[in-house]
């Protein structure tokens, strides 16, 4: 939600950015979802800023500082995983309610920038984008099947999806979570051999939110460590100090 508050401890969260990386330098690839409410808003209407469904929205940037902020962070995560690992990144496109076609230029952007990245050939094989639409995508690293989703449009139905949709994965893992946004809380759910997480997010409510009572989580992001023989190892918790 970088158009709702981002610019006001943008210093703040690249600084955060820059510690995660280098604290996991040693890992073997970072996953990179782009999408997931990034950028806020889907378009502007006259004055108003509104989601996919039309509904206004808060905001404080400008449309056009929205998505250069948007834009500036995702390149700054990629360059500094580059410079200061030799990890690969997996670079993926995860559509969510507020900025669905926003955030897909976003995305777009990005991957244009560094698809021919070929003056550093050892660089541009190092990331992989997937540019699919689709709502949901899985991933198999070693043991660990890894399902990603914003997760506003399943209801109950998403416990049910990663046999569907990855019946492969599913079958040859052994440590399977589901990672799902929106509700800007963190809980977790253990169903049929799947842990389902909802994320946090790093944000302090808006006030729509904070009138109908939805304060009070934690602003905070999360970091999940798995290795390839022996599923998840570590959640790490970062904090941004920032002035409501």
């Amino acid at each position: 939600h970088i158009g709702l508050q981002g610019i006001d401890y943008e210093k703040e969260l690249i600084d955060m950015i820059d510690n995660i990386i280098l604290e996991n330098k040693s890992v073997e690839t970072f996953i990179l979802p782009i999408g997931q409410d990034w950028l806020n808003s889907n378009v502007k209407i006259g004055s108003s800023f509104t989601t996919v469904g039309g509904t206004s929205l808060q905001q404080s940037l400008s449309y056009k500082d929205m998505l250069q902020t948007g834009i500036r962070i995702a390149s700054h995560i990629i360059d500094s995983i580059l410079s200061n690992t030799s990890a690969n990144i997996d670079c993926f496109y995860l559509p969510a309610n507020h900025d669905a076609h926003s955030c897909f230029g976003l995305f777009c952007a990005i991957q244009q920038r560094y698809k021919d990245f070929t003056h550093n050939a050892v660089v541009s094989k190092r990331i992989e984008f997937c540019d699919s639409m689709k709502s949901r995508k899985y991933r198999k690293y070693g043991v660990n099947g890894i399902g990603f989703g914003h997760g506003d449009k399943e209801r109950n139905k998403i416990f049910n999806l990663f046999t569907v949709e990855a019946p492969h994965i599913y079958a040859t893992t052994t440590h399977r979570e589901y990672h799902l946004s929106h509700l800007h809380n963190e809980s977790v759910k253990d169903i049929g051999g799947i842990v389902y997480r909802r994320l946090p997010t790093v944000n302090s409510p808006d006030d729509w939110h904070t009138e109908q009572g939805y304060v009070g989580s934690s602003n905070r992001i999360q970091v999940f460590v798995y290795d390839l023989d022996k599923g998840l190892q570590s959640i790490n918790y970062y904090y941004i100090n920032k002035a409501d």
